[in-house]
């Protein structure tokens, strides 16, 4: 694990006792900032939020794990296809 990104300010902490290298981050765009650091991201953000990180992930190449359900609609599922089919 080299990165962990959470809003909540006391479950990154608590993650972060467990993974003491990784780089802690409250902005999920910011963990994009260095792609390079990393080859695959796991999304396991609230239900909502599951396009936002995997289609950031997806355009930079990277390998993506996403909790069930992947989006909130068959809109954002049909754009998640295409990103993925894309890149």
């Amino acid at each position: 694990v080299v990165a962990l990104c959470d809003i909540n300010q006391e479950s990154l902490d608590s993650a972060g006792v467990r993974y003491p290298k990784a780089q802690k981050f409250v902005d999920l765009r910011k963990v994009f900032d260095k792609p390079d650091a990393f080859d695959a991201v796991v999304v396991s953000t609230a239900e909502h939020t599951h396009v936002f990180a995997t289609y950031l992930a997806l355009t930079h190449g990277k390998h993506v794990y996403c909790e069930k359900p992947l989006a909130y609609n068959v809109w954002e599922t049909r754009f998640i296809r295409e990103t993925a089919r894309k890149y």
